[in-house]
């Protein structure tokens, strides 16, 4: 079975059959999502970093930790102690999450681990020329009122994809109370890696087996430009279509 992704819907939003569109989410939407909902994560694509001890640090690792926006001079120190954190937030971009596929069948009961409203189910035959379809869809969609601050157009931006399958980790979030030099600079570079905080979630969503697919606009250079919150529903080309239905077992 070639590894590839499912996705569980209500059926009136199944590809697979009758629906012909398709909406894509975003960071800031799950972020805010109602908590009562299974799929509401509030950390979506952030990572914080926690100081447990009282530190003085040097300005060059003092900017590592801050981030390249902060400026500090080599002479001077940032004082930190217990309950100071930073954290480090992708900016909000379109997402399409799914299902790793591991098994050749599924049940409406696995279709309610996400939703109990969902009772149907369709699988991405060709991811590649899923996200190249997807694209398609969002690009002729591309308007300035779908940023929040900057308003580009399609000139000036290019549009980015990254999908992978999600690591969940035991402790999504770091802690520093060592004053080691080289341990600081390797827990600032986890932290600031962030592509991959886009595809980090907690151990207890395991079950999800996700899948996810980013699509960031960027400027012209490679800055993510962040889009408003709201999900984004775009037109899908069905003239050679990479994805099937997949009928639930009871």
């Amino acid at each position: 079975m070639t590894k590839t992704l499912v996705k569980f819907c209500e059926e009136d939003f199944n590809i697979g059959l009758e629906c012909k569109t398709l909406q894509l989410g975003t960071f800031d939407y799950y972020r805010e999502l109602d908590p009562g909902f299974i799929i509401s994560d509030p950390d979506e694509a952030i990572r914080r970093l926690a100081f447990k001890n009282d530190l003085s640090l040097p300005g060059d690792l003092a900017e590592q930790i801050l981030g390249p926006n902060v400026s500090m001079a080599k002479d001077k120190k940032l004082n930190v102690g217990p309950g100071f954190t930073v954290q480090n937030v992708f900016p909000n971009c379109y997402i399409f999450c799914a299902t790793i596929q591991d098994q050749d069948s599924y049940t409406k009961r696995d279709a309610q681990l996400y939703d109990e409203k969902y009772n149907s189910c369709y699988r991405v035959t060709n991811v590649d020329e899923f996200i190249n379809n997807i694209k398609s869809g969002l690009l002729k969609k591309f308007n300035s009122d779908l940023f929040t601050k900057e308003k580009p157009d399609k000139f000036n931006c290019k549009l980015f994809t990254i999908w992978r399958k999600v690591t969940y980790l035991d402790q999504k979030h770091l802690e520093i109370s060592s004053d080691s030099r080289r341990e600081i600079e390797e827990i600032c570079r986890d932290l600031n890696d962030s592509k991959r905080n886009i595809f980090l979630k907690d151990k207890k969503d395991e079950y999800q087996k996700e899948g996810r697919i980013a699509f960031v606009f960027l400027d012209d250079k490679d800055k993510p430009i962040p889009v408003k919150k709201d999900p984004l529903i775009i037109d899908l080309d069905f003239s050679n279509p990479c994805w099937e239905n997949i009928s639930l077992l009871d």
